[in-house]
C-alpha cells in the first residue's frame, strides 16, 4: 500500500501534516506554501496562477483533508506493523517505548528494529511515524550529552537510531519535519555528532554526512548550517574523512559522503570562508589527487 497521491504536498510530496487551500482551490501544507510565499514568489506553484497580495494571506485550513488523511493514518497503521510486535503492536507502543527513560537499553534497541523494518518495507509505515514525529523522537537517541547504557549497546542504539532517523528523513529540502534537526543548535548536542563522526562506525560516519548534507539544503535548518560550518571541531572531524577512500567498504563511503557533505556546506557563501580556513582546499586536493594519481 502507498500513500495516496492526494495526501501529499506538491511541494514537499510528503503528506499532509497542515493542510491550507490558496484562492485557486490548490491545497498544500502550511509550511511549504507559507515559506514559497515568503521567498517572493506571487504565483501558485502548480497552477502558476497569478496571486495578488491579499490572495497571499488568505490561506484555508482544509479540515476535510486533514480529517481523511487521519482516518486513513489510523486505518493504515493496523495494518502495516510487523506481526512481531509486542504486547501493544502500535505505533504509539513504539513510539513510548523510545521515549520512555524507563525503557531498557534491549528494549529500545528492539523497538529501533521494529521501526527500521517497517521504514524500509512500508511507504504507509514511513509516512505515518513522520506524520507522528518520530523523527523528533529519534534523534534525541543519537545525540545526546552522555551514554546512560553500556559501551557496546549504546553504540548499537545511537546507530539503529541514526539509521531509523536517515530512513524517515524527507527528501524534499522544504519539509517542515526537517525543523527537528535544529536540535543540535544546542552545544552538548553537536559535541554528540562531532563525536559519532570521528569514532564511530563507516557505516555511521557516512549516515552522519547525509545528515549534514541535509542540514545545509534544507530551508527550516538554515541558521543551523551556519553554526555548524562555523565549527572547527565539526571540521576536524569531518576532514580526514576524505582519506578514507582507500579503506573498507564502509569508510570509502564515508569518504564519498563527506565530498558531498562538504560541497553541500560552500554552497552557502557564509560558510566558504570557514572551510578554506579549516583547510578544506588542500583536504579536497589530497582526495582528487588519489582518485587522479592513486
Amino acid at each position: 500500500m502507498s500513500v495516496p497521491h492526494l495526501f501529499r504536498c506538491p511541494i514537499s510530496l510528503d503528506i499532509f501534516t497542515d493542510p491550507v487551500t490558496l484562492c485557486t482551490g490548490q491545497t498544500y501544507d502550511r509550511q511549504c506554501i507559507e515559506r514559497w510565499l515568503a521567498d517572493g514568489h506571487r504565483t501558485c506553484p502548480v497552477t502558476m496562477q497569478a496571486l495578488g497580495d491579499a490572495d497571499t494571506t488568505v490561506l484555508v485550513p482544509n479540515r476535510t483533508l486533514r480529517h481523511l488523511i487521519e482516518r486513513w493514518l489510523s486505518a493504515a497503521t493496523d495494518h502495516s506493523l510487523p506481526e512481531s510486535a509486542d504486547d501493544d503492536p502500535s505505533l504509539a507502543a513504539l513510539k513510548r517505548c523510545l521515549q520512555s527513560d524507563a525503557t531498557s537499553a534491549a528494549a529500545k534497541i528492539g523497538a529501533l528494529k521494529k521501526v527500521l523494518a517497517l521504514a524500509s518495507e512500508s511507504d504507509v509505515g514511513r509516512a505515518c511515524m513522520l506524520q507522528l514525529g518520530f523523527l523528533c523522537v529519534l534523534l534525541p537517541l543519537v545525540f545526546h550529552a552522555a551514554p546512560t547504557a553500556p559501551a557496546q549497546r549504546h553504540a548499537e542504539a545511537e546507530e539503529l537510531a541514526l539509521q531509523c532517523a536517515l530512513s524517515l528523513m524527507p527528501s524534499n529540502a522544504a519539509a517542515p519535519q526537517l525543523d527537528c534537526l535544529n536540535m543540535l543548535k544546542k552545544e552538548d548536542n553537536l559535541a554528540s555528532f562531532v563525536r559519532l563522526l570521528g569514532r564511530g562506525s563507516g557505516r555511521a560516519k557516512a549516515g552522519l554526512c547525509r545528515l549534514l548534507e541535509t542540514v545545509a539544503t534544507a530551508a527550516a535548518t538554515r541558521d543551523l548550517a551556519l553554526v555548524v560550518a562555523a565549527s572547527p571541531r565539526v571540521w576536524q572531524a569531518l576532514l580526514p574523512l576524505l582519506q578514507q577512500h582507500a579503506g573498507p567498504a564502509p569508510d570509502a563511503r564515508a569518504s564519498e559522503a563527506a565530498v558531498r557533505a562538504i560541497a553541500a556546506v560552500c554552497a552557502a557563501e557564509p560558510a566558504r570562508g570557514s572551510a578554506i580556513h579549516h583547510g578544506a582546499v588542500g583536504a579536497l586536493f589530497r582526495h582528487l589527487s588519489w582518485w587522479a594519481y592513486g
